[in-house]
């Protein structure tokens, strides 16, 4: 019996050890870390200096290279609205100073040529002659020897007129008067080319900084981020979205 005791005791003694490591559970820390794979990327800030270029050549350019489509029509479409109006001012314009001139010639004897300049044209709609041949108004040229201006005088052949009527010296005033309107019509489209260049550039720069200080596509960001199941002593991967 003594025997049979201390052989249970000994078979207790060479099992405890194993009992005890089974239920001691030692656990490592597990550093994670996450991968970005679905975020919006990070942009680069484009270069400027192109679409700025772009944009002195034909507004409206810039804007297209940069993605801003809404804008770029809107430069663009107004760009080539000034531009067929400066054209059809301009052309409009030309052509009736030519035909005021056919028709002072027709009337009034007016050659033109050397020395007919804009302010010639502008005395011959105010006179009804150069040199005062008409008994109701003087000539221009004996107002300017009123006047004591005698290097205004014209002396030339071909810068001498005299109207027929009073009513064809109002109608060439008229019709040089409308071109003048044309001309600077054509003026205030060349002025607004500028000024919608300077507007575009102004634009360009300050939406470019804007898109640069923001810095992050549109969109929401998601995360695969690597975790552990101890349950079931399993690996895996967490999908995290950031609005």
């Amino acid at each position: 019996m003594p025997k049979m005791f201390f052989a249970g005791i000994l078979i207790a003694l060479c099992a405890l050890p194993r009992f005890s490591s089974a239920q001691v559970i030692v656990e490592e820390n597990i550093k994670t870390d996450s991968i970005d794979v679905f975020a919006g990327a990070q942009k680069a800030a484009p270069s400027i200096a192109l679409p700025l270029l772009a944009t002195v050549v034909l507004p409206g350019a810039g804007h297209e290279m940069l993605h801003k489509q809404n804008r770029a029509i809107a430069y663009i479409s107004a760009d080539a609205l000034l531009v067929f109006g400066l054209i059809f001012c301009e052309s409009l314009s030309q052509a009736k100073y030519n035909n005021a001139k056919t028709y002072a010639y027709t009337f009034a004897g007016a050659i033109g040529g050397p020395g007919a300049d804009q302010s010639y044209w502008s005395n011959v709609s105010q006179y009804m002659d150069s040199n005062g041949l008409d008994a109701l108004s003087a000539g221009y040229n004996q107002t300017q020897e009123l006047n004591r201006a005698f290097d205004k005088k014209y002396i030339a052949d071909n810068l001498q007129w005299r109207w027929q009527t009073d009513d064809n010296r109002k109608e060439f005033g008229t019709m040089l008067t409308s071109s003048t309107e044309l001309h600077v019509a054509a003026t205030f489209c060349l002025s607004a080319l500028i000024v919608n260049r300077v507007i575009a550039l102004i634009d360009l720069r300050v939406s470019s900084r804007q898109g640069a200080v923001t810095g992050h596509a549109a969109g929401p960001a998601f995360q695969l981020q690597p975790s552990f199941n101890f349950q079931r002593n399993l690996p895996g991967l967490a999908l995290a979205a950031n609005f």
